[in-house]
């Protein structure tokens, strides 16, 4: 995987997460965002400008295992395109975390500069809280 040296030291300070059921296995890989599945103990990754709750904070394993959900604080995440420090974050498509633009629901902030090299390319964020804010232009 691309750009993984983000993870030397880990997360600092406080978290806010809690464990939820992957509504898939495949597919749902850590650094990605989720909302909500069909109730409040299923994750479904966040689509394109999707409101999402957090980042999935491991790969999931298994349906019946629960996944841990970073939904505050710093987390290592996924990434869809170049992001720079201090980059308000929104989701794509697939989940990962992109430049937001306005009227995107944001989800976190770039933590660190980082290049998207190719799937599996990482930075380290800072989660907002459940559902982000909202940018206003």
């Amino acid at each position: 995987m691309a750009n993984i040296y983000v993870e030397a030291k880990g997360p600092k300070g406080v978290q806010a997460k809690e464990s939820l059921l992957p509504t898939a296995v495949t597919g749902y890989s850590r650094g990605l965002a989720v909302t909500y599945g069909a109730d409040a103990y299923h994750a479904t990754l966040a689509g394109d400008a999707a409101a999402a709750i957090g980042i999935m904070e491991e790969d999931a394993i298994s349906v019946k295992n629960p996944t841990a959900v970073v939904e505050f604080g710093q987390v290592v995440a996924q990434i869809g395109a170049n992001v720079s420090r201090g980059q308000q974050l929104a989701t794509n498509a697939a989940g990962q975390l992109v430049p937001a633009v306005s009227t995107n629901p944001v989800i976190a902030i770039a933590l660190e500069d980082q290049n998207y090299v190719s799937l599996g390319s990482f930075a380290n964020v800072w989660v907002l809280g459940l559902f982000g804010a909202l940018i206003h232009a």
